[in-house]
């Protein structure tokens, strides 16, 4: 098995103290075939064809479109949200909408 956690999709993530960046992050498309580093991975993923492929993203059309006929499990989960502000610092709680993709079945028959 493969497990694979590739950095959000730029449209999927919050704005905060990185501004919603990570510290090593993918590259913007490559400027010879305009293929972002998500469509060469998931190029990549498709060539195992004897091994369990398990990948964990934020929910997104770009996601289901790059990951087409792989099955979604949704992993939506609370997460809190620290806001600070001059007066006060407030917590808030909001829905991260988690998937893992996987080739195959998730749960194979037997």
């Amino acid at each position: 098995a493969i497990y694979v956690d590739p950095p959000y999709m730029k449209e999927t993530r919050t704005s905060g103290s990185t501004n919603g960046k990570y510290l090593h992050d993918f590259p913007g498309p490559d400027v010879f075939n305009l293929a972002s580093h998500h469509d060469i991975l998931r190029e990549a993923l498709g060539e195992y064809k004897h091994a369990r492929i398990v990948v964990s993203y934020y929910d997104c059309p770009k996601v289901r479109e790059l990951y087409e006929g792989w099955t979604f499990i949704d992993c939506a989960m609370a997460k809190n949200i620290t806001a600070q502000s001059t007066r006060k610092e407030t917590t808030k709680i909001a829905k991260a909408p988690e998937v893992l993709i996987v080739n195959g079945e998730a749960f194979p028959p037997g």
